[in-house]
C-alpha cells in the first residue's frame, strides 16, 4: 500500500510540538508478525482484554498494530517508554493521557480504517480526527437520513450522481471528527450540526441558528491522507500549523 505523497514525510529524529501545533501521522496496519509481537508488548492488560473480543483475527491486529503505535508515538514526545503510559477514559470512551504531575500534557486522538490508522497530536487542547475508506457497500442514502442534517442532505442530492459518495464521506468525517474532539461521540445529536461550509471555523447549528456559542469556537479542516480515503481533524484553534507524517517500515524498531 502507498502511503507516499507530497504532504506526508518521515517524522524527524526528535519529535517537538510548539504551543499550537498539530502533528498527524499516517501509519499502515498490516504489519509483520515481527512488528506485531513488539507492539503488543506495549499494551495494558485492558487493551489485551480489549483486543481478544474481536471475533475476526485482522480486526484483532489491526486494534494491537494501532494502539501500539500510538504508545510508541506518544513515548516519543513524552520520552517515556510506551508500556508506562496509563490512559484514562471519559465518559463516552474517549482516551486521554494520565496526568503526569502536571507536566507533558499532549492531547492526542486517533481512528482508523481499511488498514490505515490517522493519529492526531498537539499541546493546544482538545481535538478530534477522523479517516474512512470510501467504499461502495455503505447505504449513503439511508445513512444520510439519521445523522445529517436537512440542508446537508439537500446539498448531497444536489450533487452529480458520481461525487455524491466522497462528499458523503468527507461530510461523515468533520462530524465525527468534531463530535469526538468534544468526547460526546454518537451520544452527540448528528443532526444538529451542519458542516456543509468546512473545512474552517463554520460549523453551524442546524436546529438553532441563533444559538451558535457551543459550535462557534470550533475548526474543522479536510485532510487527503491517500486516494480512496476521506479525513477531517477538529479542534478549537482558528489557526494551527500542521506537519504531516508517514510511519516508515520498521520506524519504531531502529
Amino acid at each position: 500500500m502507498n502511503l507516499l505523497s507530497p504532504s506526508w514525510v518521515s517524522p524527524p529524529d526528535k519529535l517537538t510540538l510548539s504551543a499550537s501545533a498539530v502533528h498527524l501521522w499516517l501509519v499502515r496496519l498490516d504489519i509483520s508478525e515481527e512488528q506485531s509481537g513488539q507492539l503488543a508488548g506495549w499494551l495494558s492488560p485492558d487493551e489485551h482484554r480489549r483486543a481478544e473480543n474481536f471475533k475476526f483475527d485482522q480486526l484483532r491486529n489491526h486494534f494491537i498494530a494501532a494502539r501500539g503505535v500510538l504508545r510508541f508515538i506518544l513515548g516519543q514526545y513524552l520520552q517515556l517508554n510506551p508500556g508506562q503510559i496509563l490512559f484514562r477514559y471519559g465518559a463516552f470512551g474517549k482516551p486521554a493521557i494520565e496526568s503526569f504531575g502536571g507536566r507533558n500534557m499532549l492531547y492526542f486522538n486517533l481512528s482508523h480504517s481499511n488498514g490505515l490508522a490517522l493519529y492526531a497530536f498537539t499541546p493546544g487542547g482538545e481535538i478530534g480526527v477522523d479517516i474512512e475508506h470510501v467504499h461502495e457497500s455503505a447505504d449513503i442514502e439511508q445513512t444520510a437520513a439519521i445523522v445529517f442534517s436537512d440542508s446537508e442532505i439537500t446539498a448531497l442530492r444536489a450533487l452529480p450522481e458520481e461525487a455524491r459518495r466522497p462528499a458523503f464521506f468527507q461530510y461523515w468525517t468533520r462530524k465525527e471528527a468534531f463530535i469526538k474532539a468534544t468526547g460526546e461521540g454518537f451520544s452527540f445529536p448528528l443532526r444538529s450540526i451542519d458542516i456543509q461550509q468546512s473545512p474552517g471555523k463554520v460549523l453551524a447549528n442546524a436546529e438553532s441558528p441563533e444559538n451558535q456559542w457551543q459550535y462557534g469556537n470550533w475548526s474543522i479542516r479536510d485532510i487527503c491522507p491517500m486516494q480512496g480515503y476521506a479525513a477531517a481533524i477538529a479542534c478549537r484553534n482558528d489557526e494551527y500549523p500542521v506537519s504531516f507524517f508517514r510511519m516508515p517500515d520498521m520506524y519504531f524498531f531502529e
